[in-house]
């Protein structure tokens, strides 16, 4: 029983727990609607980006296409100031180089009859030469071959005799079953070198925030905006909000969740593409939703198609990844997430598992080949050296005729050697007397040559720079007619860059522009602008939802301190009221408290642990099996009395306390009754055991109203 102060503590801490959960519902409202907000604005705010993007690259293709002529221009300009002293400088060069073209064509006659005689002696001389070199080199060959082949026989037998010798035939069938063990390894390490590509191509792709679908949507994809058609693919505009749910959301979609939204005027069109390509989901041109919205687990964007709110009603999701619809429970589940940024987060973690596993693998089959080739090695390594030792004994059978050939040659070579030293001295005589006519030759040749080419050379610049002057002269006439007066002047003080340069920045510009996509209108930026003010606008409310579930947090911790003082002294109370009756029966009582914290979970989960202890006997748990029937009575009043905080003021109302007791245990009940002092009223069935009626010190017997009486029979009132 509670003081009114203590009642008034409990009852405000039961209205600051609902105040508490009422604000933390809230806010978490506010904060989900607050999400899908800034979720929009940032596509609106991506969209803006792209149309400031594509506006600020066409204007730099204008202005560098306007800049092109001028750059042209100034080039042309320093061009012609440059050529005018190099066609003055050239015209007095041609004309000295003429004359002196003369004088060398006179010495060059005379020298080339000199060098002409002494040619015919020394080619005499080198017949001669060639004839003796000619002989002593036979020799020589034949002496050479004869020696190298001895030599060459003399080492085989000695390599032969180091080799061990081994089974030929034995070690062939040995290397070639590892041959085949190590093409078996590369091909499986082909295969999955291709597959880890495949998947790093793959991570890439995810890792840089685009999304990956299966090749015959992507083909589609393409060959739609190709065509012009307007596609919306399902899997871009739907978002997963409840991750436990995500893959049966993905399962219950399958193909649909490829589902293309296309006009009505262009559906023909993207049913044919979506047939040539393989397109594995539906082809939709019906209603769409105008705006985002949230159904269900779904957080749905514009251009999704209108079915799908309708499609959402009829399925149940579970997070075990099963769902059910009016056909039953699925319960597959499909390996692959496609839907929205969600979806992309998951197809990455897939990914990085299976790249993983994929490296894992690579590396086992990389350690395993390595094995594999050093036997290769090994067993290539003894089955040539069998083989080179059995051709190495073929091949020494042949030594001693090698032997004897090799004296005959070298009798031969002596007798060559001498006469070619005798042709030798006489060539040299006659080679140095050429030399000097040849060198003279030589030195007036070049000298006429050199001048031939140079002169050739002025003359040919010289008519090429007069072209070339001439046509500067009409280009800038031209490109001056056209160019506005402050890019001339820009180009005449030479302050533009390069029409290289200009030309390059310009293709760069051109390709860039290509490569974005089509902006968007430029109405954009007035939604982007009324998206920022709703999101500041809901910022505001859930912050101030926030403070307000802050302020309930606190008065919920004080409200909870308080009651904690409340129940704790109740508790203690409780266990001093129960040890005080207990003394009275002779009963030992041992009451285990709870220790509570300021914790909601542990006030709910807190009990209270009573153990007794009857006829001198250990303290045993209440209702434990040895405890007779007036024993587990009176354990039971002792807890009861020990609730009530009476003060002598009440009384207690027992309905047959010694119902199912034997004569013994209601003499044990009764005795205890008598103990406490207190004021008791007992109900009792009319009986014969006097035990019964002995604690009472005043005994009421009523009895039932007769049929046909017109009341109940009066009350019997006895004192004991």
């Amino acid at each position: 029983k509670a003081k009114w102060g203590d009642r008034v503590v409990l009852e405000r801490y039961q209205d600051a727990r609902s105040q508490y959960a009422a604000t933390r519902s809230e806010l978490a409202r506010q904060t989900e609607a607050l999400t899908a907000k800034q979720a929009e604005l940032q596509r609106i705010l991506r969209e803006v980006q792209r149309l400031d993007e594509y506006q600020r690259a066409a204007a730099k293709v204008a202005d560098l296409e306007s800049r092109l002529p001028a750059a042209e221009l100034q080039s042309l300009l320093r061009r012609r100031h440059d050529l005018a002293p190099k066609l003055q400088e050239l015209r007095t060069k041609v004309k000295k180089g003429e004359g002196e073209q003369v004088r060398l064509a006179e010495l060059l006659e005379r020298a080339r009859r000199a060098e002409n005689d002494a040619a015919a002696r020394l080619a005499r001389a080198k017949q001669a030469e060639s004839e003796a070199v000619e002989r002593r080199a036979a020799c020589d060959r034949e002496d050479a071959v004869a020696a190298e082949e001895q030599e060459r026989l003399e080492d085989l037998a000695r390599e032969a005799a180091a080799l061990p010798a081994g089974d030929l035939e034995a070690l062939g069938a040995e290397l070639e079953r590892v041959e085949r063990n190590l093409f078996d390894l590369d091909a499986r390490l082909e295969a999955t070198g291709d597959r880890m590509r495949l998947l790093e191509e793959k991570l890439e792709q995810l890792e840089a925030g685009r999304s990956v679908f299966p090749d015959p949507v992507t083909a589609t994809l393409k060959s739609l905006r190709e065509a012009g058609v307007s596609a919306t693919l399902l899997a871009d505009v739907v978002e997963v909000t409840e991750a436990s749910l995500a893959g049966a959301i993905e399962s219950a979609l399958g193909r649909a969740r490829f589902a293309l939204t296309v006009p009505a005027n262009q559906a023909e069109t993207a049913i044919d593409l979506a047939r040539k390509n393989g397109f594995p989901g539906p082809v939709f041109s019906g209603d769409t939703l105008a705006s985002r919205t949230t159904q269900g687990p779904l957080s749905l964007g514009a251009g999704a198609p209108a079915w799908l709110p309708g499609w959402l009603e009829n399925i149940e999701f579970h997070e075990d990844g099963s769902w059910r619809d009016q056909r039953g429970a699925w319960v597959e589940r499909t390996a692959e997430s496609y839907l929205g940024e969600r979806g992309r987060r998951g197809m990455l973690q897939v990914t990085r598992e299976r790249l993983g596993d994929a490296r894992r693998e690579r590396r086992r089959l990389d350690r395993e080949r390595t094995a594999v080739a050093e036997l290769r090695q090994r067993s290539r390594a003894a089955y040539d050296t069998e083989r080179r030792r059995l051709e190495l004994l073929e091949e020494v059978e042949r030594l001693p005729r090698v032997a004897e050939r090799r004296r005959t040659t070298r009798r031969a070579l002596d007798r060559a050697i001498k006469q070619w030293e005798q042709a030798v001295s006489a060539r040299e005589q006659a080679n140095r007397e050429q030399a000097a006519a040849a060198g003279e030759l030589a030195r007036i040749e070049k000298e006429t040559n050199l001048l031939s080419r140079q002169l050739q050379g002025e003359k040919r610049t010289l008519a090429e720079l007069d072209v070339e002057y001439l046509s500067i002269e009409d280009n800038i006439s031209q490109i001056e007619a056209g160019l506005p007066a402050a890019l001339r002047i820009l180009a005449q003080q030479g302050e533009l860059d390069g029409p290289d340069t200009v030309r390059s920045d310009l293709q760069r510009a051109r390709e860039y522009l290509q490569g974005l996509d089509d902006p968007p209108a430029p109405e954009v930026r007035e939604e982007a602008e009324q998206l920022r003010r709703n999101v500041e606008e809901l910022e505001r409310h859930t912050e101030a939802r926030r403070r307000e579930m802050e302020e309930a947090g606190r008065e919920l911790d004080a409200c909870r301190e308080r009651y904690l003082e409340v129940v704790s002294g109740a508790l203690r109370d409780y266990r001093s009221r129960v040890a005080s009756v207990a003394s009275v029966a002779e009963v030992e009582v041992e009451m285990e408290l709870p220790a509570l914290s300021n914790d909601d979970r542990v006030l709910e989960e807190a009990s209270i642990t009573v153990r007794f202890g009857f006829d001198g006997k250990d303290p045993l748990p209440l209702g434990h099996p040895s405890f007779s029937g007036g024993q587990q009575v009176i354990a039971g009043l002792i807890l009861l009395m020990g609730m009530a905080e009476i003060e002598g003021q009440g009384f207690f109302m027992l309905d047959e306390p010694f119902a199912h007791l034997s004569l013994d245990r209601i003499d044990q009940v009764g005795r205890f009754l008598r103990a406490t002092h207190s004021q008791f009223i007992l109900t009792a069935p009319t009986t014969l055991d006097r035990s019964q009626l002995d604690p009472a010190s005043l005994v009421i017997v009523l009895r039932k109203k007769a049929s046909a009486a017109a009341a109940a029979p009066v009350p019997i009132v006895a004192e004991a």
